[in-house]
C-alpha cells in the first residue's frame, strides 16, 4: 500500500511539470540573464533604457525564431532535440544604435550559444555556456 501512494506521488508531480505551456507562438519576455561571469542580473538591472530596449523571443511554427535584443530584431531557426536540447540559428538581425552601457552584446552572444531548455508553467529558461549559466523568460 505504502508503494502506490508513492508511485501515484511521483505520477502527480510529474504529471504537474508536464502541464506547462508549449514553447511554440508565445512571446517570452525577459525576467534575468545570468551573464558568463555569474553575475545574475534582474530585469530593472539589464535594461538600460526602459524606453527604448526591449528583450523578447518567439519561437514560431516551422522552427523559425524571432525576437527583440535591445533596439535589435533578430531572425532565424531553432531545433529541438531530446532531452530539452536546443539549438538556435541566428540568421539575421538588424543594426540600430544601443543604448550605451546595455548588456545587449553579451546576451545576443548567450543566444547563439544557447544548448538546453526547460518550461515549467510559465517560464522558460535557456541554459547556455555548457548549461552552466541560464536566461529566465517569463510569458507575456
Amino acid at each position: 500500500m505504502k508503494h502506490i501512494f508513492i508511485l501515484t506521488g511521483l505520477l502527480i508531480l510529474c504529471a504537474c511539470e508536464n502541464n506547462s505551456p508549449e514553447l511554440k507562438n508565445i512571446n517570452w519576455g525577459i525576467r534575468s540573464f545570468e551573464q558568463l561571469n555569474g553575475n545574475l542580473l534582474s530585469y530593472e538591472e539589464f535594461i538600460v533604457d526602459s524606453k527604448r530596449e526591449d528583450y523578447h523571443l518567439i519561437f514560431g511554427d516551422s522552427s523559425r525564431l524571432e525576437g527583440i535584443v535591445s533596439t535589435n530584431r533578430i531572425y532565424g531557426n531553432y531545433t529541438v532535440g531530446e532531452n530539452n536540447s536546443i539549438l538556435m540559428n541566428i540568421l539575421s538581425t538588424t543594426l540600430v544604435g544601443i543604448p550605451k552601457g546595455s548588456s545587449s552584446q553579451e546576451y545576443y552572444s548567450a543566444l547563439k550559444k544557447v544548448n538546453a531548455y526547460k518550461l515549467y508553467f510559465n517560464s522558460l529558461t535557456l541554459f547556455y555556456a555548457k548549461a552552466n549559466r541560464k536566461i529566465i523568460f517569463e510569458r507575456d
